[in-house]
């Protein structure tokens, strides 16, 4: 038995999936989602409470036939930023950098308050090497950990954000894409993750706000073109996905994305797995896929190297 729940901590809901590595690929065996947002920062609100409610159901209809438990944080409960260095940086050096990011941005914290992930970037066009550092505060980390464990999950096996396992769903479903440069969008609370797959690496990573829908447009094209600009001299396809991912939202994306002469599309991350899910199931499944590419990534392996800081 390889099989792994997968539990998504969106701004939305929270997002679940059961499963399977089989020889012949993955298998959706389950997925659902709370009608209330589960808020880390306040686990203590109305509305998180019913969102631990609902999720408490959503476990006990799992059962405990799983081996791995993975977490998705969505980016808003993380800090982001990108450093100078390389994979040939000692853990030494690369804690002194992320201490510094941390001392800079939160001088009331300390490099003990927070977990980090730091992942190499692939060589911008004029070969300059970046680190990607997902610094996370612990206090976000034990609260996600002990919901789960309050509810009969007794492990958490891994722990990583939307934007990065999105891009594991990615590399999972889009095999005949995975040597190409492709850019990946969510777009959710006001906020456009936007980050670069570089033949297989991560090569570029932005968050970008915006006030109205009507920015989209404007934040999608200036993006591309700063990719293009600094980290890949052709983009090859553009796939967008996120809880704010609507129709027209979508089709704003589209039509700048065609002006570039891109492919653009939504991202499915049950492209290439197979299911035994009733009719029911299938449809909600086909509805909403855009919202889980995080949560499908989570119970991927991981496809890219990542150093973990703690």
């Amino acid at each position: 038995m390889n099989r792994t729940v997968s539990v998504f901590y969106n701004i939305d809901r929270t997002y679940v999936t059961l499963v399977e590595m089989k020889d012949n690929g993955l298998e959706l065996l389950y997925l659902n989602s709370t009608d209330n947002r589960i808020d880390l920062e306040n686990i203590e609100s109305d509305e998180s409470m019913l969102g631990v409610q609902e999720l408490s159901s959503i476990l006990y209809e799992i059962g405990e036939d799983f081996n791995r438990v993975s977490v998705t944080l969505p980016a808003d409960n993380v800090f982001i930023s990108k450093i100078p260095g390389d994979d040939n940086l000692s853990v030494q050096d690369v804690k002194k950098l992320v201490n510094f990011e941390i001392r800079q941005n939160f001088p009331q914290f300390t490099f003990d308050d927070f977990s980090t992930t730091v992942v190499p970037l692939a060589p911008m066009l004029n070969g300059k090497k970046m680190l990607l550092c997902v610094i996370v505060p612990n206090d976000i980390l034990s609260t996600a950990t002990q919901l789960l464990k309050d509810l009969n999950l007794p492990f958490v096996n891994s722990i990583d954000i939307s934007q990065i396992n999105a891009h594991n769903a990615f590399r999972y479903n889009y095999p005949e894409l995975w040597d190409k440069n492709v850019v990946l969008a969510s777009i959710q609370n006001k906020f456009i993750d936007i980050s670069l797959s570089k033949n297989g690496i991560p090569g570029y990573y932005n968050l970008a706000s915006f006030s109205s829908n009507e920015q989209i447009s404007e934040i999608i094209e200036k993006e591309l073109q700063k990719i293009l600009t600094e980290a890949a001299e052709t983009i090859d396809a553009a796939f967008f996905f996120g809880a704010n991912l609507t129709k027209d939202n979508f089709m704003m994306c589209w039509e700048t994305a065609m002006i570039l002469g891109l492919e653009a599309k939504r991202l499915n991350p049950f492209r290439m797995m197979r299911t035994q899910l009733a009719e029911r199931e299938r449809q909600y499944c086909s509805r909403t896929f855009q919202i889980y590419p995080p949560c499908v990534g989570g119970a991927l392996p991981v496809y890219h190297q990542r150093v973990k800081l703690y």
